[in-house]
């Protein structure tokens, strides 16, 4: 899903490209164009236009004008989180090692708008944290979550912008226990627990545009977890001592687009 996902917006990416680069337009004068004259007989302060190169000159600088105001990209991203796991570690059962708060995310993500203005798109992450205690038990837990992301651009020179805005969105987490080898397969050695959470995540994203159709993000944000403790065993309720994903989060993206 995610790979369909990025290869149609690398496709949008270049499709439009190609439409802004091909729109010329070709308009042939035949008379000269006077200033516009107020009532009270003041010139209106606007282009003098006197043949077709000047015509032509001051369409460029529209489409420029235009072109430089809109964005549109996507691509791949790495993102890190750092999640709070002390009372939860503390809590495991015997063997179990503790779980490492840092987690390496993986994902895509893309945006159309204005530079200077509102912006709407989405992103997806996922990534996993383990370890491996005594005996050979492991614990692992695996987040998945994406959202829709809207954003407002708060600055921006020729070749960067600055960004406000924030993720709407879900996921899901997977919590395993896996009490070591599978040397009985009549004794069940592992226990797996579900959760689902909707959460938002504000954050400020800083583009850089380091070649005509290819640019970085570096994204600051944080994640708030609304959702509570709903951790389900085979449909069932139970309370695990991890009920928030509330974290700080930074990630790079490669932007295929401008």
């Amino acid at each position: 899903m995610k790979k369909k996902f990025l290869i149609i917006l690398l496709a949008l990416v270049f499709v439009f490209s190609s439409l802004a680069q091909a729109g010329r337009i070709e308009v042939n004068l035949n008379m000269e164009v006077e200033p516009d004259v107020t009532s009270e007989g003041t010139e209106i302060d606007e282009p003098v236009i006197e043949d077709l190169e000047d015509l032509e000159a001051y369409i460029y600088e529209v489409q420029k004008e235009v072109a430089s105001s809109f964005k549109l990209n996507g691509g791949p991203l790495l993102a890190y989180m750092k999640l709070d796991l002390e009372e939860f570690n503390s809590r495991l059962p015997e063997g179990f090692a503790g779980l490492p708060e840092d987690i390496l995310l993986s994902g895509g993500g893309g945006l159309i708008g204005s530079r200077n203005g509102s912006r709407i798109g989405g992103y997806g992450y996922e990534g996993e944290t383990s370890a491996i205690g005594s005996d050979g038990k492991k614990i692992r837990l695996k987040m998945s979550y994406g959202g829709f992301l809207y954003e407002k651009g708060i600055y921006s020179t020729e070749k960067a912008d600055l960004a406000l805005g924030a993720v709407f969105g879900a996921g899901k987490a997977n919590l395993d226990l896996i009490y070591g080898h599978y040397q009985d397969w009549n004794e069940p050695r592992s226990n797996s627990f579900q959760r689902d959470f909707v959460f938002v995540m504000p954050g400020l994203d800083f583009h850089y545009q380091l070649a005509a159709f290819l640019g970085l993000d570096l994204s600051l944000a944080y994640l708030l977890d609304f959702s509570g403790a709903d951790w389900k065993f085979y449909n069932k309720k139970v309370d695990l001592a991890l009920d928030n994903f509330s974290s700080p989060q930074a990630s790079l993206r490669l932007s295929f687009g401008f």
